[in-house]
C-alpha cells in the first residue's frame, strides 16, 4: 500500500467514524472504522505511522465537531473565517491524540504484542487523558455510540468508556482475523460471539429498581434565539414567554426551565423570582430555572435556581473554556475585547454544594456541558434519585451537535440506571428513562411544554459502585502483559 492510499484511507475512515454517533446512529462504524485504521497503521511502517494516526484524527473531530464553528460565528467570533481558522486548530490539536495513538502502536506491534490486548488499551487510555488533560473534551466517546446498539448493556457495567474498549477489541479481532495468513476462524468467532452475546444479556439486567415514588414533571422549552436573548429589550418578554408556556402545568409536581432561561443576573430580576415563588409555594410545587448569579467579591456565577416547596440553588462546577471563562484571562484581555461572547467569565462553583431534595428524595444537578464529565455526573448516586441537567444549545446552531448532547445525556442515565430529565431552550428537552430510552422529547427549535410521569430509582449500577477503577486496572493489566510479551520477544531475537 503506497504512502498516499495510506493516508487518504486513514483520512477517510475518519471521516465516517461519526456516523455511529447521533444523530445518525450506524453504530457498526465504531467498529468497522478504528479496524481500517489500526489495519493501516499495522501495514505501513513506523515513521509513517504519526502520519497516519494524525490524519484519522483530523477527518474524526474535522467532521465530528465542526460545529464548533457556528457557535463561535454566531454567537462570539464577528469574523466568520477567523471562527473556521479557531475551529480547524482546535480540531488539529484534537488529532494528536491519534497521533500519538498510532505512533505507540505501531512500537508494540513491531515487538509482536497481539493486537487484542494494546488496540483496546491504548484507545481506552486515549479517551482517558483527552477527557481529562487541560480542563477536558470528553466528546465523542465511541461508547456514546453503542447506546442502541447490542453492546449498550456493557455501559452500567463498566461505563461509556468501557464500552470503547469492548468496541475496540471486537476491531482488534477484525483486523487480526482479515490480517492473518491462516485465518482463526473458529477463534475469532467464539470471541466476536462472547462479546456480541454478553452485551446482549447485560441489557436485559436491571441493576436498579423503583423505588416506588412517581413524580409529576414539565420541562419548558421556550426557544429564544440565542442572537436577542441577552438584550435588555428581550428580558421581559422572555421572562413572560417563559411564565406562559408554564401556566397549564403549576400543578405538576417539578417544573424545569432550562439553562439561563431567565437572561439577567438574580439581583437584577428579584420582583421576577419574588413572584415566581410565591406562585410555586401557592400550586404546592417547586420551580426551577437557569440565571447567572453574583457571589461574594463580585464573582459571577452559571446557577441553576429552585422556588417554591423545595427551594436550592446550584452553581455550575465544570465551566466551558473560552465560552464561559477563559484561561489565563488576565493575559488575553486584548483577545476578549474582540470578541461578543456574553457571560463569558463565569467561575467555577465549589465542588461540594448543598445538595436538592424533593421531600427527603436527592436530585442530582448539571448544567450543559457538565453532562460529557461522568463522574461530575454520577457523584450524587446511588443516593440521588433522579438526574437533571439543564441546557442551552441554541449555542450549538442548527448542528448535529445537539444530538450528541443528547446522546452524552443518555449514556449518563444508563451508567446511573436513573431517569434523566433534561430542559434546554431550543433542544433537545426530553425525558430518559434508567435504560437511555428517550421516553417524551419536545420537537427542536419551537416553543413548548413536555409533561411527563417519571420514576425515582435506588440501588447502584456496577460502573456507580465502582467508578473508572477497574478500567484503569484494565489498562494496566494490558500494558504489563504488553510488557511481558516484549521482554519474551527480545529475548527470544537476541535483541
Amino acid at each position: 500500500m503506497s504512502k498516499f492510499v495510506a493516508a487518504a484511507l486513514s483520512l477517510v475512515a475518519g471521516l465516517i467514524l461519526p456516523f455511529s454517533f447521533a444523530p445518525y446512529n450506524i453504530w457498526y462504524i465504531a467498529i468497522i472504522s478504528p479496524a481500517v485504521f489500526v489495519a493501516i497503521v499495522k501495514l505501513q511502517p513506523l515513521k509513517e505511522s504519526c502520519l497516519i494516526g494524525w490524519l484519522y484524527g483530523l477527518g474524526f473531530f474535522g467532521f465530528g465537531v465542526s460545529w464548533i464553528h457556528i457557535s463561535l460565528y454566531q454567537f462570539g467570533v464577528p469574523n466568520y473565517f477567523f471562527s473556521i481558522g479557531l475551529t480547524g486548530i482546535f480540531v488539529a490539536l484534537m488529532a494528536i491524540y491519534l497521533m500519538f495513538y498510532s505512533w505507540v502502536l505501531k512500537l508494540f506491534l513491531i515487538r509482536g504484542v497481539p493486537l487484542v490486548l494494546i488496540v483496546p488499551a491504548l484507545w481506552l487510555l486515549m479517551e482517558y487523558l483527552r477527557g481529562s488533560m487541560f480542563t477536558g473534551f470528553p466528546w465523542l466517546i465511541l461508547g456514546y455510540s453503542q447506546i442502541d446498539s447490542i453492546l449498550g448493556g456493557y455501559i452500567p457495567l463498566v461505563g461509556a468508556l468501557g464500552c470503547s474498549w469492548v468496541v475496540l477489541t471486537l476491531s482488534a479481532l477484525l483486523v487480526t482475523y482479515f490480517c492473518a495468513v491462516e485465518k482463526p476462524i473458529f477463534r475469532t468467532t467464539i470471541f466476536i460471539s462472547i462479546l456480541l452475546s454478553s452485551g446482549w444479556s447485560l441489557s436485559k439486567f436491571e441493576q436498579t429498581y423503583s423505588d416506588g415514588k412517581l413524580l409529576e414533571v414539565a420541562l419548558v422549552q421556550g426557544a429564544v434565539p440565542q442572537n436577542i436573548k441577552w438584550h435588555k429589550n428581550v428580558r421581559a418578554p422572555s421572562i413572560l414567554h417563559y411564565r406562559e408556556l408554564t401556566e397549564d402545568y403549576w400543578d405538576s409536581d417539578l417544573i424545569i426551565w432550562p439553562e439561563t432561561a431567565i437572561p439577567a443576573f438574580k439581583n437584577e430580576v428579584t420582583d421576577t423570582i419574588s413572584q415566581l415563588t410565591s406562585k410555586a409555594i401557592e400550586e404546592g410545587t417547586t420551580l426551577m430555572f437557569g440565571l447567572p448569579t453574583v457571589g461574594d467579591e463580585g464573582i459571577h456565577y452559571n446557577s441553576l435556581l429552585a422556588v417554591g416547596v423545595n427551594p436550592s440553588v446550584y452553581h455550575k462546577r465544570h465551566l466551558v473554556p473560552f465560552g464561559e471563562y477563559f484561561p489565563l484571562g488576565n493575559y488575553v484581555r486584548g483577545l476578549l475585547s474582540r470578541l461578543s461572547i456574553p457571560m463569558s467569565d463565569f467561575t467555577p462553583g465549589s465542588l461540594k454544594q448543598p445538595g436538592f431534595y424533593l421531600g427527603d428524595k436527592l436530585v442530582g444537578l448539571s448544567i450543559c456541558y457538565e453532562a460529557a464529565f461522568s463522574a461530575l455526573i454520577l457523584e450524587p448516586t446511588p443516593a440521588a434519585r433522579l438526574l437533571i441537567n439543564v441546557s442551552n444549545d441554541a449555542w450549538f446552531g442548527r448542528s448535529i451537535a445537539q444530538d450528541q448532547h443528547l446522546q452524552v445525556a443518555q449514556a449518563r442515565a444508563i451508567e446511573s440506571g436513573r431517569y434523566l430529565l433534561r430542559a434546554t431552550n431550543d433542544g433537545i428537552t426530553a425525558v430518559i428513562d434508567y435504560r437511555g430510552k428517550i421516553v417524551d422529547r419536545l420537537p427542536q427549535y419551537v416553543p413548548g411544554t413536555l409533561r411527563s410521569t417519571v420514576e425515582l430509582r435506588q440501588g447502584s449500577t456496577v460502573f456507580v459502585k465502582f467508578g473508572i477503577f477497574p478500567l484503569l486496572l484494565v489498562i494496566f493489566t494490558m500494558f504489563f502483559l504488553t510488557g511481558c510479551i516484549r521482554i519474551f520477544s527480545e529475548r527470544n531475537t537476541g535483541l
